[in-house]
């Protein structure tokens, strides 16, 4: 992404952080606000954990395999199926109390296959990204299947007015758009490294 990318990236997702921080509390229960000591808390633990990661983690030496992976626009579909099954296992929706329209102790059932979907998500990702057919623009396929199927999900658990969904329809929009312009310079990065 060079400097300047990451850079933007950077102040993007604290903008991010700020707007779901005047935006979340007014939907929040009654009465509960995170105290500023845990949220800052927070806070210095995600940095510590960011550092420690970028510098004292050796990068892993795992094999390059022959491993098939799959095209971009399955890998895009299967990511935001996915993500929108997870939603499904995890949120209550569509008036539910409990995700999966579960009650008491049953909520344990989706829960539990959720964190069996991503065990088997995050060994199957392993073998794919360790195979030389893998390639940028299958990352960004994968990354954009899951933005855009987050942003979907939202519009049916977390959207309660047409603002809301009127925004997430917009995040959907420039999300796709970015994805786009994104595999556009990939796909000429590719052909250059190809001649």
């Amino acid at each position: 992404m060079g400097r300047f990318g990451l850079t933007t990236t950077a102040i993007v997702m604290a903008l991010g952080v700020l707007v779901l921080r005047v935006s979340v509390p007014p939907s929040e229960d009654p009465g509960y606000q995170a105290p500023p000591a845990f949220v800052i808390g927070c806070l210095a633990v995600v940095l510590v954990v960011g550092v420690l990661a970028l510098t004292a983690v050796p990068a892993p030496n795992r094999p390059v395999t022959a491993a098939r992976v799959p095209g971009l626009r399955p890998l895009a579909l299967a990511s935001g199926l996915a993500t929108l099954v997870f939603f499904a296992l995890t949120f209550p929706v569509f008036g539910a109390r409990q995700p999966a329209f579960t009650e008491g102790l049953w909520v344990l059932a989706p829960l539990a296959a959720a964190a069996i979907g991503i065990a088997w998500g995050y060994r199957t990702l392993l073998r794919w990204t360790d195979s030389r057919e893998w390639t940028d623009r299958h990352t960004l396929a994968l990354i954009g299947g899951a933005l855009v199927a987050h942003s979907a999900g939202g519009m049916v658990i977390m959207a309660h007015n047409a603002v809301d969904r009127s925004g997430l329809a917009a995040i959907i929009a420039l999300t796709l758009l970015a994805v786009y312009l994104i595999d556009r310079r990939l796909r000429a990065r590719e052909a250059l490294a190809a001649a």
